[in-house]
This record gives structure tokens, C-alpha cells and sequence, in this order.
């Protein structure tokens, strides 16, 4: 500031513009005023144009603009903040946004077997199962690890759902060869060729004589 004509104090401007700390000091940090600075008057702080952007420091308010010299968003529906999950209660903080606050409301949990579903802890859980097993992994007990005696499953078939086993492999020895017999692999529970011993007689033929070769019934040497 100094010192005018009579002992007034005006703001310390030139007539061309103001020093910049003086406009620095007009900045009101409203997003929805042009602050200026005039020689003889100091600051002025003019309403911004109406489609102006700003921010309402509102995390519940969308597409702020300006309105005269105020900033305003409008606020978002319930669904903005919806997780569509039923053990929750949705809501919007003006300074924190969408919060999800555990509920103790009655759900369903989408399995056929359990009764009394409720929410615990932000999760639908029922109170009472009544079937064996929901899923495949809930009957590993039931698994002796050889795939050739049948793989233990959840069976959905009826209800309420129970362990069972698949049929064990059965491989048909039908197609053998002199060479190689038909079983069952227990880590795939498929059926492969496997070859008889080695140099085994395998021909019906005494004038052909022919042993086991890798599998193959092959001629020797007379």
C-alpha cells in the first residue's frame, strides 16, 4: 500500500498493471471468479461465465460448473454408488464418495443346499447345508488317486447332492495284437497299448517263426 493525496492508502499499482505479489494476493481460490487487479482500486473478483468448470470439492456431484460465483455439481442417483451386492448398504459421502457399509439382511447365496441365507461381513452365507458336497473338490476324500477305478464327483443329479465315483475303466482287449495288450493308465484313466516282452514267440505259423519287436510282431531269420 501507499500513501495517497489527504492520507489515503491505495493499493501499490502502476497505471500499466499491478506487481505480482499484489496478484498473487487477489486470488480468492474460487474457481468461479476472474480476479484482477486495478490501479487505484486493488482487486476485483468478477463472476466467471456460467459453463465455466470447477470443482465443488463434492465427490457425490458430477459436471460442476459455475453459477454466477458459486461452483455446483449435480448430484449423482443411488445407482452411481450401487455394488449390487445385497449385503451391503450403498451410499455417497460429499468427501469421500461411494462407501459400502456391511448390512445383516437376508440374501440368497445362489446354492440350492443351504437354508437361512444371511449376510455376514459384506457376504451371503447360508446357515444350514443339506446336501454331501456343492462341489467336485468337496469329495477329494473319496479319491484313491487312480484314475482307471473311477474319479469321486459331486453328483447334481438328484437332490439333495451327494459324493459319488465315476464307472472305472474298462478297456476293450478285443483289438490286442500278438504284441501288445490293452490297460488302463491310472494317471489319465484311458486306455493304451501295452507291449507283451520282448523277443516273445507271437506267430502261429512254425514255418514263419516271428518274435515281439517294440510292440510288433516281426519275422526272424530262419
Amino acid at each position: 500500500m501507499v500513501q495517497g493525496q489527504g492520507g489515503d492508502q491505495i493499493a501499490s499499482c502502476v497505471p500499466s498493471k499491478c506487481p505480482d505479489w499484489l496478484l498473487t494476493s487477489c486470488d480468492d481460490g474460487n474457481d468461479c471468479t476472474i480476479d484482477e487487479c486495478a490501479p487505484q482500486t486493488g482487486c476485483s473478483h468478477l463472476a466467471a461465465g456460467a459453463a465455466t468448470p470447477c470443482d465443488d470439492h463434492n465427490k457425490c456431484t458430477t459436471n460442476d460448473r459455475c453459477t454466477g460465483s458459486l461452483c455446483a455439481g449435480v448430484e449423482t442417483p443411488p445407482a452411481f454408488c450401487d455394488d449390487a451386492n445385497p449385503c451391503t448398504d450403498d451410499a455417497c459421502q460429499s468427501d469421500q464418495g461411494c462407501v459400502h457399509l456391511a448390512n445383516a439382511a437376508t440374501c440368497d447365496d445362489g446354492e440350492q443346499c443351504t437354508v437361512g441365507d444371511h449376510c455376514q461381513a459384506s457376504v451371503c452365507i447360508g446357515a444350514k447345508n443339506l446336501c454331501g458336497c456343492l462341489a467336485t473338490q468337496d469329495c477329494a476324500a473319496l479319491d484313491d488317486g487312480n484314475a482307471c477305478n473311477g474319479s469321486a464327483f459331486c453328483d447334481k443329479a438328484t437332490f439333495p447332492y451327494e459324493c459319488a465315483t465315476s464307472k472305472p475303466t474298462v478297456c476293450d482287449t478285443n483289438q490286442d495284437g500278438p504284441c501288445a495288450t490293452s490297460v488302463c493308465d491310472p494317471a489319465s484313466g484311458g486306455c493304451l497299448a501295452k507291449p507283451k516282452a520282448e523277443k516273445q514267440p507271437c506267430s502261429a505259423d512254425a514255418c514263419k517263426p516271428a518274435v515281439c519287436t517294440g510292440g510288433a510282431c516281426l519275422p526272424t531269420a530262419v
